[in-house]
């Protein structure tokens, strides 16, 4: 191999830089090109929130609930994703405006019996004017009613 003259070692000094120019500019190229997508959009789903304190105990309303969209990453796993999920369901524990509802504030349902009763006018008078003096509803005069009588039965039958 002969040695190169001073203009041979010139000219491939600056066909490397060249080369290497053009290298680090199209890595800046493809690295901008990925940096330049827009964003996907954050994925929502819909959550209810109380809107209104609601004791323990006491039947959630309608009016007391409102559904809003929530970002997937933080809607809790049991979180109710309809009101009427939760309307007309009793408050396990108490819930607070602004809370997210979920599934372990609310009571358990009670899947019973349905007893249908037909009451004279002057009975349902009476039971009406009792349920408002106790505070209690007809529904539930009724209902302990029927349960004595049963558990009466059901004493005298053993």
């Amino acid at each position: 191999m002969k040695p190169r003259s001073a203009q041979q070692r010139a000219f491939l000094a600056a066909l490397f830089l060249l080369g290497t120019t053009l290298s680090v500019s199209s890595c800046s190229v493809i690295g901008s090109s990925h940096a330049a997508k827009p964003a996907q959009p954050e994925q929502t789903g819909m959550v209810v929130y109380a809107i209104q304190d609601i004791p323990e105990g006491y039947e959630i309303r309608a009016e007391a609930l409102e559904e809003r969209e929530l970002s997937y990453s933080k809607i809790p796993m049991d979180a109710i994703t309809s009101a009427t999920l939760a309307q007309g369901r009793n408050a396990k524990y108490g819930i607070s405006s602004g809370q997210i509802v979920s599934q372990h504030d609310l009571a358990p349902q009670h899947i019973g019996h349905t007893v249908n009763v037909s009451l004279s006018d002057s009975a349902y008078d009476q039971i009406s004017r009792v349920a408002a003096d106790s505070g209690r509803t007809e529904s539930e005069l009724v209902s302990s009613w029927i349960e004595e009588k049963l558990n009466a039965e059901s004493t005298n039958n053993e």
